[in-house]
């Protein structure tokens, strides 16, 4: 939340007319820079691309209302914090991906009600929370592939109402147990659940019952 300077303007500067914000290898950027949000009112990117981002802290975008799109990729923070944007409540995707995540706080998306898209790919992500996606009813896209995750909470996706894909591909998970899933989108055709190249062993019956008998 350092001071955000602008050659040239006061100190009170408030930029309407920029709609993206970008960093790359050329910044180094160990946190997010809060305090440009104050300036540039009407940002709907942000994009970071090896920006060597290593922490995110709670409430890291403030005053981000024009906030649609967050990409984070190839940086070095291992945690999400609970309500790391919190106030941007128009955001529709966020991507996390080629990055170190490792652990998600339960809260993390609180706040985010109009994400449609979570790309959360090629991660170092081991365990998610039972009442991760509370908050984010209207996801319609979850990618998790390509990380650590070994066990699943059958009420995991529970308030999901909306989702029609969910890609768990090439993760540690060993055993399926009987996810508590709305099956509407599935009647519609339109529903996948992405889960080859994991080391499944085991598959909880009423998963299966649950799944195809009520569908079909």
């Amino acid at each position: 939340n350092e001071l955000a300077n602008f050659i040239g303007q006061p100190a009170n500067y408030i930029d309407n007319m920029t709609s993206s914000m970008n960093f790359d290898s050329s910044f180094v950027l160990n946190y997010i820079p809060t305090d440009m949000f104050n300036h540039m009112i009407n940002i709907q990117y942000f994009n970071s691309y090896n920006a060597s981002i290593s922490t995110v802290t709670t409430d890291a975008f403030v005053k981000c209302q024009n906030l649609q799109y967050v990409t984070m990729t190839y940086e070095l923070f291992t945690h999400l914090p609970a309500s790391f944007a919190g106030q941007c409540y128009n955001i529709q995707a966020l991507y996390i991906s080629y990055s170190n995540l490792q652990t998600i706080d339960e809260n993390a998306f609180r706040g985010l009600f109009s994400l449609q898209g979570l790309m959360l790919q090629y991660n170092q992500i081991e365990c998610l929370p039972p009442l991760l996606f509370q908050d984010t009813k209207g996801l319609q896209t979850i990618e998790l592939h390509g990380n650590k995750i070994k066990a699943l909470h059958p009420i995991i996706f529970k308030p999901l109402i909306q989702v029609s894909s969910i890609y768990l591909v090439n993760n540690q998970i060993t055993y399926i147990p009987d996810l508590d899933l709305d099956t509407s989108m599935w009647n519609q055709g339109s529903f996948s659940l992405m889960l080859h190249d994991n080391p499944i062993n085991a598959i909880h019956p009423l998963f299966l019952t649950h799944l195809f008998y009520e569908n079909y």
